[in-house]
């Protein structure tokens, strides 16, 4: 093998006789590292071809001409057709592209010259005018075939396939230059150096890069009964929301009973028949003691519940009711088969507290679905008419079953007083369940009949769907002595139904401007005063909580300490490349033979190297939920943490959304980190206001909630939280050369609005009236949700900075160790800080 002349200096290029014909020629940078290679050609009526895997360059030159050059492959082509005309197909983008964007202009006596030496410095500058087309068809790629990366590392997102390929200047090639900066690659000079082609700006996920560890279990639940309450409809509109995203579910139902909500479509459901109930729980035991997960369990008495403890089966009880309706002792749960416990709203957890519960105890606020007949005039219309309720009657409804929690003869009551003011009908929309219904069915007739409101009052039993009927009313009237968190008011509310109730348990905890609040021991007259202030309504609107039924599946994220343990999990959105991902990686390897780490990845990565140095230093690196589901990933997450004894789980630029998921279902004893990459991330979870909204936990409870905040600068004005750090990204300097006569400017990275490269881009139209042969070159790749913003620099440039080759934009993905070989004399700029624009400057 050769080594060639004039090529840059630290650059070594080697030949050798290639197995089909032709010249293989081998780039080494300055440790002899391989960067690429590729087989010169002869062609006739050409000064050489260049193969790189299935793809070929070829340049042609008449003499006075322009060059010619042209790529071909057998799923695309590209060509430069005279001066100031290319041309772009491909049958993998389906389009083509024509376009007069790039110039070219002979600042060098043409030469035919052929030799090895000339030919190989200006096939290197050939292939380094593009960027890549690694990772579609059948190419192997031009850029860097063999530099260890996988194969889709530098690909571009499938579903984006018409803009990817973003050339360099010829400065950031192998050419026959000096190290001062001069580029002329025989007699081609670039002098507009924007294109964009169909691979490689965008980046791709590399496919099977980390393995996928999805800790989620089958959710099961067992229920006491299906009665049309509360309680039930949270059960079945949680197992209908997980059912719809194709997950394993099963429900278990204690105790059958002729009125029964319906269970949705999908959801597998057992029913105890004629056995008694303990030989019922028995089995449900047998099947369900080797799950990873406890199951979910509803209204279940201590006595049933101690035969699935009996059994093996742990269990999260859920408690729906204030304290004076509990059918448990929360003091008597045994934590070894509890390990959890959740409470309808924080009021019930607290009472749950204070009678002495040992397990931990959450409390989720579970928001209804309303269905769009709620806000329907015609479904008003047909309820009213078929009960004798006319257009202008007020028509107040009460809804549950009868029993004495409701007190719905109270209820009448506030009918009496209200109809001394207006015309006005009360509705109860709830029916008999046992004996005690019964009696209190007797006290609501007695007391209409005793207060001569019989007339007035409306009782159609039980009803389903419930939408209809709150299309039809005017206001919903809850007079229950004791509430958990009442269903009934929240869809009410969500259908924009004013609501006037008693201030017991957990109503105060919803939080909306229709909903009256008013003490438990307030008279009927109170309660008629308020509901008189209300109008008959004209307009139905709807106004929908944001809702996240799925959160329920967080609370079964409890598993068996059976895995080795870990002192720390970090939990990071990806590891593509970014100052975030190399400072983790940094860190993992420094510190993995010292305590049992993991890193836990949360979507899909576009490059490879940083998983590549993770396992060379024995990290576990996983992927926790192949879904793109901050939920699932969420349940995952806690479940390795539960799994693994984890001490500690710390967000290493993690998303939102998991972030407040995580922290928000998180046991108490896990301790929680934030390592921050900045401002930007304390406004993603300002912007996470819809998922706050739907579990009930914002910004200050996350912050609340970090053990430590660990922040890379002072921030003047930092997030409260229990414990603040600072710790700065370093790496180690090296010595840095003066200024050069003719600069190089690098700016490496994500091509993402956060790194405002349209103010890099902006300024370097300003350096160069003091450096007019200045030359910048941008490095980097624009993840998918990043596309517009690619473009849009794509776009634009300062007019101060045309010229010959003095600004690059690559796809070309820069070493995550070192400097690349190509950057050898260039100066590093930084992204500024300040608050990312929308999109490039037009």
């Amino acid at each position: 093998m050769g080594q060639a002349a004039g090529v840059r200096r630290g650059l070594v290029a080697r030949f050798q006789e290639a197995p089909k014909g032709g010249e293989l020629t081998v780039l080494l940078d300055e440790a002899g590292k391989k960067i690429l290679e590729f087989v010169l050609e002869p062609k006739a009526g050409a000064l050489g071809a260049v193969r790189v895997g299935e793809g070929k360059f070829t340049v042609r030159q008449d003499r006075g001409q322009p060059p010619r050059v042209s790529y071909w492959h057998p799923e695309r082509e590209f060509q430069w057709k005279g001066r100031g005309k290319w041309k772009f197909t491909s049958r993998v983008a389906d389009e083509s592209i024509d376009t007069t964007d790039r110039h070219w202009s002979d600042t060098s006596p043409s030469s035919s010259s052929s030799s090895t030496t000339t030919t190989a410095a200006a096939a290197a500058g050939i292939v380094g005018l593009g960027g890549t087309f690694d990772g579609g068809g059948a190419s192997a790629g031009w850029d860097a075939p063999d530099r260890g990366a996988s194969s889709g590392e530098s690909g571009s997102d499938a579903g984006d396939s018409s803009f990817a390929t973003v050339s360099s200047g010829s400065s950031s090639t192998a050419d026959a230059s000096d190290s001062s900066g001069s580029s002329s690659v025989h007699g081609l000079q670039p002098l507009r150096t924007r294109w964009t082609g169909p691979r490689g700006l965008f980046a791709a996920p590399v496919a099977d890069l980390l393995p996928v560890r999805d800790a989620r279990a089958p959710v099961r639940v067992l229920v006491a009964a299906l009665a049309p309450g509360g309680a039930e409809r949270i059960v079945l509109d949680w197992l209908e929301a997980e059912v719809a995203r194709g997950r394993e579910v099963e429900l278990a139902v204690l105790h059958p009973r002729r009125t029964a909500l319906a269970v949705g479509p999908g959801i597998p459901v057992r029913v105890r028949g004629r056995e008694p109930p303990a030989q019922f729980l028995a089995a449900l035991a047998r099947d369900w003691r080797e799950s990873a997960a406890p199951v979910s369990t509803h209204l279940v008495t201590d006595e049933c519940l101690a035969i699935l403890w009996h059994e093996g089966v742990r269990t999260v009880p859920v408690v729906h009711n204030a304290r004076a309706g509990w059918r448990n002792d929360p003091s008597a749960w045994p934590p070894a088969s509890v390990p959890r416990a959740v409470a309808c709203a924080g009021a019930v957890r607290d009472e749950m507290r204070a009678a002495g519960c040992r397990v931990p105890v959450t409390a989720i606020r579970h928001r209804p679905r309303v269905g769009q007949a709620a806000t329907d005039p015609a479904a008003r219309a047909a309820i009213r008419a078929s009960i004798g309720v006319g257009e202008g009657t007020r028509l107040v409804l009460a809804i549950g079953a009868f029993k004495p929690q409701k007190d719905h003869a109270r209820a009448v009551a506030v009918l009496a007083a209200l109809a001394k003011r207006h015309d006005a009908v009360l509705a109860i929309l709830g029916g008999i369940l046992d004996a005690g219904g019964r009696a209190e069915l007797g006290r609501v007739l007695d007391a209409a009949v005793r207060l001569g409101v019989a007339d007035r009052l409306r009782l159609p039993g039980f009803v389903s769907p419930i939408e209809p009927w709150l299309a039809a009313g005017d206001a919903l009237l809850n007079v229950s002595r004791y509430e958990g968190l009442s269903i009934a008011t929240q869809e009410a509310l969500a259908a924009s139904l004013p609501v006037v109730a008693t201030d017991v348990g957990g109503q105060g905890e919803i939080g909306h401007e229709a909903l009256a609040l008013l003490p438990a021991r307030s008279d009927a007259e109170e309660f008629a005063r308020r509901l008189a202030q209300l109008p008959v309504r004209r307009v139905l609107a709807g106004n929908p909580f944001a809702r996240a039924p799925r959160l329920w599946s967080l609370a079964l994220t409890d598993r068996r300490a059976e895995e080795p343990a870990l002192d720390a999990l970090f939990v990071t959105a990806n590891l593509n490349a970014g100052g975030a991902q190399r400072s983790l990686v940094n860190l993992a390897t420094t510190i993995a033979g010292r305590l049992r780490l993991a890193v836990a990845v949360c979507g899909e990565t576009t490059h490879g190297a940083f998983a590549n140095d993770l396992r060379a230093a024995g990290v576990e690196t996983f992927r926790a939920s192949a879904e793109r589901d901050d939920l699932a990933v969420a349940e995952s997450l806690l479940a390795h943490a539960a799994a693994r004894r984890a001490g500690s789980l710390c967000f290493w630029n993690a998303a939102p959304g998991v972030k407040l998921l995580v922290a928000r279902m998180a046991p108490p004893a896990l301790r929680l980190v934030d390592a921050s990459p900045g401002r930007y991330a304390f406004e993603e979870l300002a912007g996470a206001g819809a998922l706050a909204e739907s579990i009930d936990f914002g910004p200050a409870d996350y912050h609340a909630r970090l053990d430590v905040l660990v922040l890379k600068h002072r921030d003047p004005d930092p997030p409260a939280c229990r414990r603040l750090e600072f710790a700065a990204n370093g790496v180690a300097m090296r010595t840095v050369a003066g200024l050069a006569a003719r600069p190089r400017f690098l700016v490496a990275g994500r091509l993402a609005p956060t790194k405002r490269l349209e103010t890099i881009l902006a300024a370097f139209a300003v350096a160069r009236r003091a450096f007019p042969d200045a030359q910048l070159h941008v490095v980097g790749n624009a993840e998918p949700r990043h596309a517009d913003y690619a473009r849009g620099l794509l776009a634009w440039r300062p007019r101060a900075c045309a010229g010959a080759g003095r600004i690059s934009i690559s796809a070309i993905s820069p070493s995550h160790g070192r400097p690349p070989w190509c950057w050898a004399s260039t100066r590093v700029v930084p992204t500024p800080c300040s608050r990312p624009s929308a999109r490039a400057s037009p």
